[in-house]
């Protein structure tokens, strides 16, 4: 009987198959050991408390209030009007600014009223793109909230 030279081709397949469950197993520990999805605290907890969120958001639309925000290199204003688009004075603004892509660059900056209904914060962007802006705006006991999306270059 002639001696058979083929003797490797099944080390291939297995050779193959170790392969794939080795690159396998690299990506799921990447996908344990990195980014959760998670970008709030407690998010059940928070859930539960949606009904509250929603009655927040119909006082808040009842005040009628209104920011613009504008942002630059190296400063983040907003002009602040009532219902009656007259500008809103007085009030405490303050804002978040969230990073979508990496929460270690969040802050939160108060502003500084520079007119009347205008406030201005100088920013020391800790990196360019897009950010989330959450304004807060309280005066005499109300409180309103607006969340835009912001892009710095």
């Amino acid at each position: 009987m002639p001696e058979r030279k083929s003797g490797w081709i099944p080390w291939v397949f297995v050779g193959g198959f170790v392969g794939v469950v080795g690159v396998n197993a690299v990506l799921i520990w990447l996908a344990v050991t990195t980014f959760s999805g998670l970008d709030r605290e407690a998010p059940y907890a928070r859930g539960l408390g949606y009904n509250d969120v929603l009655a927040e958001a119909r006082d808040q639309a009842s005040l009628g209030w209104h920011a613009e925000i504008e942002a630059a290199e190296d400063r983040l204003a907003i002009a602040v009007s009532d219902s009656m688009a007259q500008p809103l004075v007085g009030a405490r603004v303050s804002a978040r600014l969230e990073r979508p892509v990496d929460a270690k660059l969040d802050f939160e900056t108060d502003l500084v009223a520079t007119d009347a209904g205008r406030y201005v914060a100088f920013v020391d962007w800790p990196a360019w793109g897009q950010w989330d802006v959450l304004v807060t705006i309280e005066q005499a006991g109300r409180r309103f909230q607006q969340q835009e999306r912001i892009d710095i270059r």
